[in-house]
């Protein structure tokens, strides 16, 4: 079964969409998160550290600079940017990451974020075809949804247990994937079934692409 990253969003612009970040929703982030569970998705929180130490999501580095410092440092010292090693291994893995996904306290449209369009545009200079989207909405509203995924200094027993089931899993071969172009519409729920969750997690060989071109927003 093949799956796009390239159509999932929400948002539609005139900009050429292979150019730009695009917004996804809260059900969204759930599904690239279950289709890759550990170390797929390079996510970015844009918030203060101290909102980031209370609650981030799982394995996000908290980045704390202006679109104008991304667009004319270097990469290196983007990576110099941040305050632990285990971010600073992060983000000089970009290259291995399948997309990436930058989220705020709350972001409504994508010219909110212009770090996203800023480091996006870094990254495919250097050659990386992968997917760039900005989460849309509340923080709060995916880490009220999607508990199980948040960190920080409260954690809720879903998310204790998923974090576990992560460290659990054993991977002795090293699994690619390939982000390619459009195969599955969903014209209504913006969320996969679990049968569907299923099938991508399940893919061994071949090509995993996901597409989620939504007919309907995110319901509130």
């Amino acid at each position: 079964m093949n799956f796009n990253l390239q159509n999932l969003r929400i948002e539609s612009h005139q900009r050429p969409a292979q150019d730009v970040s695009r917004m996804i929703l809260p059900g969204h982030l759930n599904t690239l998160l279950e289709i890759y569970p550990s170390k797929g998705i390079l996510l970015v929180d844009l918030r203060s550290p101290s909102d980031f130490e209370r609650s981030h999501i799982h394995d996000a580095i908290n980045l704390r600079a202006p679109a104008s410092f991304v667009e004319s440092t270097s990469l290196e010292m983007i990576e110099d940017t941040f305050m632990d090693d285990q971010s600073r291994r992060s983000f000089s893995k970009w290259s291995q990451f399948k997309c990436v996904v930058f989220y705020d306290r709350v972001i409504e449209f994508d010219w909110e974020c212009p770090v996203a369009d800023a480091l996006y545009a870094k990254f495919r200079r250097k050659g990386w075809q992968g997917q760039c989207f900005i989460l849309k909405g509340h923080f709060r509203e995916f880490s009220a949804s999607f508990d199980k995924y948040i960190s920080g200094a409260k954690m809720t027993s879903e998310a204790k247990e998923y974090l576990d089931s992560l460290r659990q899993q054993s991977s002795p071969t090293e699994v690619s994937y390939f982000v390619a172009q459009p195969a599955i519409r969903y014209e209504a729920d913006p969320v996969h079934s679990e049968k569907q969750v299923n099938e991508m997690k399940g893919t061994r060989s071949g090509s995993v692409l996901l597409q989620a071109s939504i007919a309907r927003p995110w319901p509130t």
